[in-house]
């Protein structure tokens, strides 16, 4: 993902809309990006303002609220092609026509990259100044390494002795069982099932399953069933075990 996101940054795209349930990975993946091209990152949201946050963490004056100011700022301080600028949760107010105004002067500029990430759809007007990168949800192996670091950060953390008796077999199906979920979604779920006995063993892979289920109903498109049988005693079904 962060190669196609060069890419895109490179190719000269004024506005890239970041495409996840995964706010902070998306956020991590553009920190990230920025930093290993020595690119000056900004970062706003409704909440913070506009700061400044690479190479160094600054306060450059635009105070939290709408992003009016801030996208205004962007217009008046076009750089060298060095300055990326991150918006959270800008689609609510790209419904406002001044703000829209001001995203389709930035579609316009060259020297500008502009880069969304939204809890919630884009509205039409500004979907069209945007190209699109859709950032997948954990992989089974990058949950395994949330499992571990979730657990790794309850033990040096808790002041109760913390322990864990889960094998390699236990472990991926903990993996596969936190599959839809984001990085942190998953690792809430883990450290709240550890936090319960101080202990993580397969006995907590149905309160897992339990967890998974509550947030996929709140999305009301899905309804997960626990069965007493693991994944890998149901024949064929090669695909769908993957996913």
């Amino acid at each position: 993902m962060k190669d196609q996101l060069d890419l895109m940054v490179r190719s000269g795209n004024a506005i890239i809309a970041l495409e996840s349930r995964d706010e902070e990975g998306a956020v991590d993946l553009v920190r990230g990006l920025a930093e290993g091209a020595h690119r000056t990152l900004f970062e706003w949201s409704m909440t913070s303002g506009l700061k400044r946050i690479l190479p160094k963490l600054a306060n450059i004056g635009i105070e939290p609220g709408k992003p009016t100011k801030a996208l205004e700022y962007i217009l008046e301080n076009e750089g060298e092609k060095k300055e990326l600028y991150l918006f959270k949760d800008i689609a609510s107010h790209a419904r406002d026509p001044q703000v829209l105004r001001l995203l389709r002067d930035i579609y316009l500029r060259d020297n500008v990259c502009l880069i969304l990430v939204d809890s919630e759809s884009l509205p039409e007007g500004l979907k069209r100044l945007c190209v699109t990168l859709t950032l997948p949800l954990p992989t089974t192996a990058e949950l395994e390494a949330v499992i571990k670091e979730t657990f790794r950060k309850v033990h040096e953390s808790s002041v109760n002795e913390v322990s864990s008796s889960l094998q390699k077999r236990d472990l991926e199906q903990m993996a596969h069982t936190l599959r839809g979920l984001t990085a942190q979604e998953a690792g809430r779920v883990v450290a709240s099932v550890i936090h319960d006995d101080y202990m993580l063993s397969a006995a907590d892979i149905p309160r897992l399953v339990e967890a998974k289920r509550n947030r996929l109903a709140s999305t009301g498109c899905l309804e997960a069933i626990n069965v007493n049988v693991r994944i890998d005693e149901i024949g064929g079904l090669t695909r769908l075990k993957a996913w």
